[in-house]
């Protein structure tokens, strides 16, 4: 169907009406905006500043998260290996202990049955000690013996005092 002129008319000044008031807004918005950028001009070392500071901020406490997080596992693994390298040594020791003990205890008996088989008492000294105590008590009682035998025969007896 056809559009009568009035209505064409009428549809054409809503279009131009729109227009303006579509320009009207664009126009306002750019001077909002060119206001909101002067603002931004002058403030924007302000919020660079405040920006970085608290990017930064948030950098450290993550890198301190990570690092504590990291040693607590880093100390928990050295901790099993200190474990493990004291159980070894350990058993090293107590290997090395058992096998010097065998050694010392075998060097000891071997020692010992040298000693024995070079074992010579020299009982000379105490042989030549025990005749001669023997043989003076033999002479002393030959000579009691001889005194007896003479004092029967008459004779008179030594240390006889009157």
């Amino acid at each position: 169907m056809m559009k009568s002129r009035k209505e064409q008319f009428k549809q054409n000044k809503i279009s131009k009406r729109a227009k303006l008031l579509l320009g009207t807004l664009f126009l306002s918005m750019g001077v909002g905006s060119s206001i909101t950028v002067a603002f931004a001009d002058q403030d924007i070392e302000g919020s660079l500043g405040n920006w970085f500071a608290n990017q930064q901020a948030k950098s450290i406490e993550t890198i301190e998260k990570a690092i504590m997080s990291e040693k607590e596992i880093q100390l928990q693994r050295l901790k099993e290996e200190l474990q493990l390298e004291m159980t070894n040594a350990k058993q090293q020791m107590d290997q090395f202990t058992e096998k010097e003990k065998k050694q010392r205890i075998k060097d000891l008996k071997a020692h010992t049955d040298e000693l024995i088989k070079n074992l010579k008492v020299d009982h000379s000294s105490e042989k030549a000690a025990v005749i001669n105590q023997l043989n003076t008590i033999q002479n002393e009682a030959i000579e009691k013996m001889d005194t007896i035998a003479k004092a029967d025969k008459g004779e008179k007896k030594p240390n006889q005092g009157g």
